[in-house]
């Protein structure tokens, strides 16, 4: 800015989606609402494979790095750190407000598994990666965490390397941008895209994301969700009693429960919840983990419905 320089960063989200010059231009008109996205080519290749190919996340990886889609470390985008990034800049467009990565809830991939996937897709469900921002009565609620979507929603049918960015404007409604998220051609496109755009302007430092204020967020305490809640617990009386008394402690309604015969020592639970708020989910998950009956680490997922609207 003191330079009075332009700074276009279109390539560093979405690949060759115009999704920077969409919120700077084509919706400048708007009062966007929300920004929800699909934002790492990775992430969306590994899920859409144990998805399709019914393959462990391992299998899945190994296949993204041979492909050339995950890097020999694929830590900054398994565990969610590359699409958040995004999400922050794409909330700072969105809103005119300073957000850190500090604030945001960060999860991966890496405790999903291919009963999770089956599961959902058994209740109408698909699990992605998703950047999900709201400014809600002023605040700002910012995540980036696996999240279960309708099978009929837009961002359901984004497969492999694809990303797609769905915005919810005041007058537009829902505009979905869909395209590679990833690949030299799609990245060579969008910085020639930033290139001729500067040379267009006349003036510099026009490309900087204009800050009216740093952000305040809605607390844990306040965000309501439904969970999707799986864990594998030795198969006897008075287990789903004792789960069920956590969960109304911290007064979350139990929508369904699932559990299947099995010949295993530990059985898999699957349950899902009315809208619940996440501080107490989590202080819940942790509860149950204790339990000496329940085996290992117990996976939360959010619902989200959206009504195909990314609201």
């Amino acid at each position: 800015m003191s330079a009075k320089g332009s700074l276009a960063f279109e390539a560093a989200i979405g690949g060759g989606i115009p999704c920077v010059a969409a919120l700077r231009n084509g919706l400048v008109g708007n009062s966007i609402q929300s920004v929800v996205g699909i934002l790492n080519g990775t992430t969306n290749y590994i899920l859409t494979r144990m998805s399709e190919d019914d393959m462990t996340f391992a299998e899945a990886l190994e296949l993204a790095q041979d492909k050339g889609y995950a890097e020999a470390d694929p830590t900054f985008d398994i565990e969610g750190y590359d699409a958040a990034h995004k999400i922050v800049l794409l909330s700072m467009l969105a809103y005119n407000v300073g957000v850190s990565m500090k604030s945001v809830y960060v999860e991966g991939i890496t405790n999903i598994t291919a009963l999770d996937i089956t599961y959902a897709h058994e209740m109408g469900y698909t699990i992605k990666l998703l950047g999900v921002s709201r400014m809600v009565d002023g605040k700002l609620d910012i995540r980036l965490q696996p999240v279960m979507i309708p099978l009929t929603n837009p961002l359901a049918s984004v497969r492999n390397e694809f990303n797609a960015i769905m915005y919810h404007g005041d007058m537009t409604g829902p505009v979905t941008l869909y395209g590679k998220g990833a690949g030299s051609f799609p990245t060579a496109s969008a910085v020639v895209s930033d290139i001729v755009s500067i040379a267009q302007k006349q003036h510099g430092g026009k490309d900087c994301i204009y800050i009216e204020k740093d952000a305040e967020y809605i607390s844990p305490e306040y965000r309501m969700l439904r969970y999707y809640i799986r864990l594998h617990s030795e198969d006897r009386a008075g287990i789903l009693s004792k789960i069920a008394g956590v969960l109304g402690g911290y007064n979350i309604s139990i929508a369904s429960v699932i559990q299947k015969e099995a010949i295993t020592e530990y059985v898999p639970i699957v349950i899902t919840t009315h809208r619940a708020n996440e501080a107490g989910m989590r202080k819940a998950k942790n509860e149950i983990e204790r339990f000496s009956f329940v085996n290992g680490h117990v996976m939360i997922i959010p619902i989200e419905d959206f009504d195909n609207t990314g609201e």
